[in-house]
């Protein structure tokens, strides 16, 4: 049983772990929380959902066209509610904390008109589960955590070694200073918030495929993917990663001891002992 649990809790991790990753990584180039990160994730479960069922096509070009969609929508939060704010009224990150939360109610009610409030299932062949060593996972939850796996090494790899990885984080360190060297910084944001939000709509189908797609998941996730980013160090995003796995694990592996009713509150719980060791977190830059 706690192998097991073991199991599922690498797997919810690894999905924990590229929302952390992209909330992150924005939260580095922006300076302030985007609230509306939940629905984003809920959003693209929702539109891969379309894709999968109302249209027929498969799994995988569904999940790619729902993560796409997602990576626009924030784009279109950007471009529609936070950059108008940012440059014209010279909001502060509180107030765009805010906007993003408004973002948050009007995507979560669009998902509730839309789709109804009615779990939903995505047209996949029901599938036996294999055992991996001490572990039993279907091979959709193994294709989940290979995937997840093969995202963040793409990430770091975009990160480190391409021309708009340098220029995220040129951005995220001193955004006045790279606009200085001639770095488009307003095209390096628009880039983050897609890749942010596409990560967000990965994760949601990630999560629909482990259960139901919920219009509700978006919300209960997001104060789980903002322990894993604190826990790691925020503005860390592999510390963010790190921090996904282990409150991952731990929530799973509560199952077996009879508490998976507590699973976010000990998320949080785990995480307030983090801090109290170090205040900034496992991995704070």
């Amino acid at each position: 049983m706690l192998a097991l649990s073991i199991g599922f809790g690498i797997i919810t991790g690894g999905v924990l772990g590229l929302a952390a990753l992209g909330l992150s990584l924005l939260f580095r180039t922006v300076k302030f929380i985007n609230f509306a990160y939940g629905d984003v994730l809920a959003l693209g479960a929702f539109l891969t959902f379309f894709f999968n069922f109302n249209l027929g096509l498969p799994l995988v070009p569904a999940a790619l066209l729902g993560m796409a969609s997602t990576g626009i929508v924030g784009v279109i939060i950007h471009k529609a509610v936070i950059k108008p704010l940012r440059e014209g009224v010279k909001a502060g990150p509180l107030t765009l904390l805010i906007a993003t939360m408004g973002a948050a109610f009007i995507i979560r009610n669009a998902i509730l008109i839309i789709w109804g409030p009615e779990p939903k299932m995505y047209n996949v062949a029901t599938q036996e589960a294999m055992k991996v060593g001490p572990f039993l996972i279907t091979p959709l939850q193994l294709m989940a955590i290979g995937i997840s796996v093969l995202i963040m090494v793409l990430i770091y790899l975009l990160l480190q070694y391409t021309k708009l990885g340098k220029m995220i984080r040129a951005t995220s360190d001193n955004i006045d200073l790279a606009r200085v060297r001639g770095i488009r910084t307003e095209r390096v944001v628009v880039w983050t918030w897609f890749l942010s939000c596409a990560l967000a709509g990965l994760a949601g189908v990630m999560l629909g495929l482990m259960g139901a797609v919920d219009n509700h998941m978006g919300i209960e996730m997001l104060l789980v993917i903002f322990a894993s980013v604190i826990m790691g160090g925020i503005g860390n995003p592999y510390g963010a990663v790190a921090g996904a796995m282990i409150i991952g694990i731990a929530m799973e592996v509560s199952s077996a001891f009879g508490l998976s009713e507590y699973k976010s509150a000990l998320a949080y719980l785990l995480m307030a002992v983090i801090l109290l060791l170090k205040p900034k977190g496992l991995f704070a830059k």
